[in-house]
């Protein structure tokens, strides 16, 4: 598709104006628990939510980023290991692509930060729960296993994706969104493959690409569509209850 003239984009800027907004929501309902993905708050938030009692979560793909936000305040930690899906929590610089498997970086940060640690990347079944759990983490965080389930709200068309899918054919991909995400390789990631270097940032990039990805969702066209899933999407074959899924994860 044509890429829009610039000035009918909105800015950078201008996208991130409601984060206060929500914010000012998630206390004023009292939630509990507040989770960050892209980024560490900044301390006044931290502050403000701390005051009102809430548990917060970051998430964290280096040992850097990992011992800062234990340093700012967060309550736990999610490792969030590069067989992840969706899209990547790296927010600091790093040398090289901060892409860490989930094993090696939970033996790089067990050691060092004192609050809980989330694993995350990957965990589809019973041998990966107890394999993470093994290595020190305290709890997982699993999110394809689910999305292949009878109460998710994705669409028939993005389930029937992951059954098919084998585990090599998801890539991180900056096409959809401008920030960096793995999901299944489809036909506009192959189309576009050249246009990596020349994405948008975030989240303009994903204000630009809405339109197409609802429009190939209505129509049942995964080809088009963000099929964010992790490298453990090989081995998911079934749609299950999320009682059943549990059931798998947590008993022998």
């Amino acid at each position: 598709p044509a890429r829009p003239v610039a000035d009918s984009l909105p800015s950078e800027e201008g996208l991130w104006h409601d984060f206060e907004q929500k914010i000012n929501i998630l206390l004023e309902e009292d939630v509990p628990v507040v989770s960050f993905t892209f980024a560490c708050p900044n301390e006044q938030t931290i502050h403000r939510l701390k005051q009102k009692g809430i548990f917060l979560i970051g998430t964290a793909t280096t040992k850097e980023e990992a011992l800062l936000l234990e340093e700012k305040g967060m309550d736990a930690i999610v490792l969030q290991g590069s067989e992840a899906g969706g899209h990547r929590g790296t927010f600091l610089p790093a040398k090289g692509d901060a892409l860490m498997g989930l094993f090696s970086l939970i033996s790089d940060v067990k050691t060092l930060c004192h609050v809980p640690l989330i694993a995350a990347g990957g965990i589809t079944d019973r041998t990966g729960v107890e394999a993470a759990l093994a290595l020190g983490a305290d709890a997982v965080q699993i999110g394809t296993r689910f999305l292949a389930s009878q109460e998710s709200a994705a669409a028939d068309v993005y389930k029937k994706a992951i059954l098919q899918a084998e585990s090599s054919e998801t890539k991180i991909t900056r096409l959809f969104s401008g920030k960096r995400a793995r999901g299944i390789v489809n036909q506009w990631m192959e189309e576009e493959r050249q246009n990596e270097d020349r994405v948008l940032p975030y989240p303009v990039q994903h204000v630009w690409t809405t339109p197409m990805r609802k429009a190939a969702a209505a129509a049942g066209n995964p080809d088009q569509m963000a099929l964010w899933a992790g490298q453990g999407v090989g081995r998911i074959h079934s749609i299950l209850t999320v009682e059943e899924i549990m059931h798998e994860l947590t008993h022998i």
